[in-house]
């Protein structure tokens, strides 16, 4: 049940278009706000990819002195890139 290539590839274009600065969670609920299927979000999603790089971008554009040393600023951070839309799993491999 994919959808035919150009559909598919106009939503990777939305995606790479919206995509500055936010995770695959965030950009796939606003495709849902614009009518999207999450199925077809999913799939725009992962052939875009990348999103380890894209989570430290984002990080290192935010938080310029890196990891915070202590728990407390640390947990902001996360929660930071989590409100980006970014998983727990990106966000790991940015913030251990």
């Amino acid at each position: 049940n994919h959808m035919d290539h150009s559909h598919l590839d106009q939503h990777v274009n939305n995606i790479i278009l919206i995509r500055k600065g936010f995770g695959p969670k965030r950009i796939g609920y606003e495709l849902s706000t614009r009518g999207i299927s999450s199925s077809v979000s999913s799939e725009a999603l992962d052939e875009v990819g990348g999103w380890k790089e894209a989570a430290i971008e984002v990080f290192n554009k935010k938080y310029k002195d890196g990891v915070a040393d202590d728990f407390k600023s640390k947990s902001k951070q996360k929660v930071f890139m989590q409100n980006r839309g970014f998983s727990f799993q990106e966000i790991d491999s940015v913030i251990s």
